[in-house]
C-alpha cells in the first residue's frame, strides 16, 4: 500500500516542476535568441564583404588553400558578379625562380581600385613558402577593398622591418 501524499504537497510539488519548466523554456529561448543574434550579425558582415574572383590557373595556384586562409570575402565563380577580380600569372625568371603577378582589377563600385602586386620566388624556395608569400600579396592587395566595407574594423594592419643584413668584409677589396 502506497502512502498517500496530502494536495497541499502534490500541489507544490507540480508548481517546482511547473516554475522548472518555465526556467527552462526562457533559458533556451535565450540562449538561442543570442545565437540568432551572432548569426545575423555574421550573415550582414558576409553581406558587406567584397566579392572576388579568383584568376589562376596551373598547380602552383592552390585556390582551396587561398579560400580557406582567406575566408573573410565572398568567393564568386562569375567574374561578373565580381567586386575584385583577381588574375595571378607567374613565369619563369633569370635565377630559375618564378615572377608572379597579381592583377587586382576593381568592377562594380570598385571600378576606381586598380593596382599591381609583383614578387619573386628564389629556386630554392618551398611550396609552403610560394604559398605563404601569395597569401601576404592578396591580404595586402585586398585591403584597398575592404576599407570600403564595415570589414575594415577587424582589419589588423601590421609592419615587420626587413632585418639589416650583416655588412660582408671583401678581404680582396684594398
Amino acid at each position: 500500500m502506497e502512502p498517500k501524499r496530502s494536495t497541499k504537497t502534490n500541489g507544490l510539488f507540480l508548481t517546482g516542476i511547473f516554475i522548472t519548466l518555465v526556467t527552462l523554456l526562457f533559458a533556451g529561448n535565450a540562449t538561442q535568441a543570442a545565437s540568432q543574434q551572432d548569426t545575423t550579425k555574421q550573415d550582414s558582415l558576409e553581406e558587406e564583404a567584397p566579392n572576388v574572383f579568383l584568376d589562376c590557373q596551373g598547380f602552383r595556384c592552390d585556390k582551396d588553400h587561398i579560400k580557406r586562409e582567406i575566408d573573410y570575402v565572398n568567393y564568386v565563380r562569375d567574374r561578373n558578379d565580381a567586386d575584385v577580380h583577381i588574375m595571378i600569372t607567374s613565369e619563369r625568371s633569370g635565377n630559375e625562380g618564378r615572377r608572379y603577378s597579381l592583377f587586382m582589377m576593381g568592377q562594380n563600385g570598385y571600378t576606381h581600385l586598380q593596382d599591381t602586386l609583383r614578387f619573386n620566388v628564389g629556386p630554392q624556395a618551398s611550396e609552403e613558402e610560394t604559398r605563404q608569400k601569395l597569401l601576404h600579396a592578396l591580404r595586402s592587395g585586398l585591403t584597398p577593398y575592404l576599407i570600403k566595407t564595415p570589414l575594415w574594423q577587424n582589419l589588423a594592419i601590421e609592419y615587420s622591418k626587413p632585418t639589416e643584413a650583416e655588412e660582408v668584409k671583401d678581404i680582396w677589396n684594398y
